[in-house]
């Protein structure tokens, strides 16, 4: 049984490994697959969308803020009138 287990994790393994590289037909189809997957890319776009959502949440402090809460309190413990 151990064996077993032991060929089919093999099997997976290099199976796994040997669809890891990606065919590419034209140099196109690399320029397009090397800016889809450049990190300083990734890192850029995210800074962007980061400074866009602080411009944002600081466009929102300029706007007036209002605040309305309320409290409902009923003492069980009391049943009797105190004097």
């Amino acid at each position: 049984m151990k064996k077993l287990i032991l060929i089919y994790l093999l099997i997976y393994f290099f199976a796994h490994s040997l669809q890891a590289q990606t065919v590419l037909r034209d140099v196109n189809e690399a320029i397009e697959l090397a800016k889809k997957q450049n990190t300083d890319v990734q890192i850029a776009h995210q800074n962007t969308q980061l400074h866009s959502w602080n411009i944002t949440a600081a466009k929102g402090t300029r706007m007036p803020q209002l605040k309305f809460t309320t409290a409902l309190d009923y003492n069980f413990v009391l049943p009797t009138q105190l004097i």
